[in-house]
């Protein structure tokens, strides 16, 4: 993976996972990349798209990063007038949490000397 940030959309797996909402008609592409870390058992490996799925989450319920890439802002618009149920803004919060504690990413950023103080950083550890 190339990465030249802790943000979430500092990373090619979730810049590449951005290109699928720009034809989404739905939430499922969220519910999809969160899922699928939900599904793991042990360590969480290839979380990026999740990190990525619950920013895009936090931006639809009225929380967005400062920066977004242009296709969630256009996603975030375009879907303006819904928001994700309770259901999955629960479960990407449980997803992170348990990213943010065992995961090939949390091990990753740890190594990559970064600052801990979450200056850089809004959803992991």
């Amino acid at each position: 993976m190339g990465a030249w940030g802790v943000l979430p959309f500092e990373n090619d797996n979730a810049l590449d996972w951005v290109w699928s909402l720009e034809d989404a008609e739905d939430f499922s592409v969220l519910s999809e990349a969160i899922d699928a870390v939900a599904s793991q058992d042990k360590i969480i490996e290839d979380c990026e798209e999740a990190i990525a799925a619950a920013e895009v989450i936090a931006a639809l319920r009225g929380h967005p990063l400062p920066e977004l890439p242009n296709e969630v802002a256009e996603f975030v618009k375009k879907h303006t007038k819904k928001k994700p149920s309770d259901q999955p803004m629960k479960l990407a919060i449980a997803v992170v949490s348990r990213i943010s504690e065992t995961s090939d990413l949390k091990s990753r950023w740890e190594k990559s000397g970064a600052p801990r103080d979450g200056s850089r950083r809004r959803t992991i550890c």
